[in-house]
């Protein structure tokens, strides 16, 4: 559940931003702020989308902040987690749709003036599209 959201299921981003305030805060204090944002991060990819497949505003402007590059870490982890065990396709087919996604994500992100979190879609997408040429190789190396 991402931070901010009630017992109704209704998002609250004054208490969603004092939240994502006192994390960074305790992190820094106790040494341990760059494993603290890649756990949030990674629970960012866990966050509701909208129809266009994008997060709420206030978490893109948190993923799209310049200092916060491990959050953007812990996002794109999060992300490959989230697809969890999965088929490999001799085709790559998959993943190259999975690509395809992401980096329709990154233009529409791009469009919102969001452009480190562009960015980082699209490296999920290049993500992807590395795994399918991988596939791919190792389909053709078996047949072989």
């Amino acid at each position: 559940v991402t931070p901010g959201i009630d017992w109704n299921g209704e998002f609250h981003e004054d208490v969603f931003k004092k939240w994502m305030a006192s994390v960074k805060a305790w992190s820094k204090k106790n040494d341990r702020y760059a494993v603290t944002m890649h756990t949030v991060g990674a629970g960012f990819a866990y966050a509701e989308i909208d129809d266009e497949k994008m997060p709420r505003k206030v978490i893109m402007e948190e993923l799209n902040k310049v200092e916060n590059e491990e959050i953007r870490r812990g996002y794109v982890i999060g992300i490959s987690n989230k697809r969890g065990m999965h088929t490999i396709e001799p085709d790559g087919k998959p993943e190259k749709e999975l690509a395809a996604d992401y980096e329709e994500r990154a233009k529409i992100a791009e469009e919102r003036g969001y452009s480190r979190y562009s960015n980082t879609l699209r490296e999920i997408a290049n993500q992807y599209n590395r795994e399918a040429a991988y596939n791919i190789l190792r389909a053709q190396e078996e047949e072989e």
